[in-house]
Order: C-alpha cells, then sequence, then structure tokens
C-alpha cells in the first residue's frame, strides 16, 4: 500500500497509482478501503479521472448512488475544465 509520497515525480503520477492500487482492492471485494485510496487519489489531484471513475463503480457497489451521482458531477466539472486548458 502507498503510504508515503516520498520519490513520486509528480501528484498525477502518485493519483495514478493510487487508482490501481484502489482498483485491486475492489477487485478483492475490500471496497471500503478502496474508496479510501480512491477519495486520497482524487485529494492529491483533482484531475484524475479515473480516481473518479472508479470510486463512483464503488460507492455503486455499496448501493450509495447518490453519493456516486455527486462524484459524478465532480469528474464532469474536472473534465470541463481540462477542456478549457
Amino acid at each position: 500500500m502507498i503510504d508515503t509520497l516520498d520519490g513520486w515525480e509528480s501528484v498525477s503520477s502518485l493519483a495514478l497509482a493510487l487508482s490501481e492500487e484502489a482498483r485491486v482492492l475492489a477487485s478483492e471485494g475490500n471496497l471500503a478501503e478502496a474508496e479510501k485510496q480512491l477519495r486520497r487519489a482524487i485529494a492529491f489531484d483533482t484531475y484524475c479521472l479515473k480516481a473518479y471513475e472508479w470510486l463512483e463503480y464503488v460507492l455503486d457497489a455499496q448501493g450509495r448512488f447518490d453519493e456516486s451521482c455527486d462524484v459524478r458531477a465532480l469528474k464532469r466539472r474536472s473534465m470541463s475544465e481540462i477542456a478549457l486548458w
């Protein structure tokens, strides 16, 4: 598990690594830990679309559909901001 910020060249690469780690956790059925990792990834990089996608999946899998819709809206906002660059 990634628990240190040392050695990462950017917050983007750290966020992607956290997202990948969360994907593995989710596939093993550890949804709570996957959610924590994904929220960490988004906190580090609010433009990490993979983290948003996987967080939506994890929340849907837990039946937390309202929260999943909120995450989808945040992802859309991030996508709009990226498009403006």
